[in-house]
């Protein structure tokens, strides 16, 4: 059986996904296995680390009130904060900040 050319043909919502995504705090500082939602599979999470409130927390109070030698804590990653992002999309994972807010 065929159709008229003029036959006005149906169009089909396709229902849409949304995902809620919340970012988890994790002491963990290391890339670890994690399910990502964007991508739909687990992968082992990438790192970042960016200077956050630790940071800062140590730059005031190296400066300030304690003696200049304490500024070498700035230099290594030790005072920075963590991202755990996905490799394949970029997607942030979860956090792991060193001042704890």
């Amino acid at each position: 059986m065929s159709y008229p050319d003029d036959f006005p043909i149906p169009h089909v919502i396709q229902p849409v996904k949304v995902v809620r995504h919340v970012v988890k705090e994790t002491p963990i500082k290391t890339p670890f296995l994690e399910f990502c939602p964007k991508c739909q599979s687990t992968i082992m999470t990438s790192i970042n680390s960016h200077i956050g409130v630790c940071w800062w927390l140590i730059c005031f109070f190296g400066t300030f009130l304690f003696c200049w030698p304490i500024l070498f804590c700035l230099c290594c990653d030790a005072s920075k904060d963590i991202d755990h992002n996905c490799p394949n999309c970029g997607l942030l994972l979860a956090t792991s900040n060193r001042a704890g807010f």
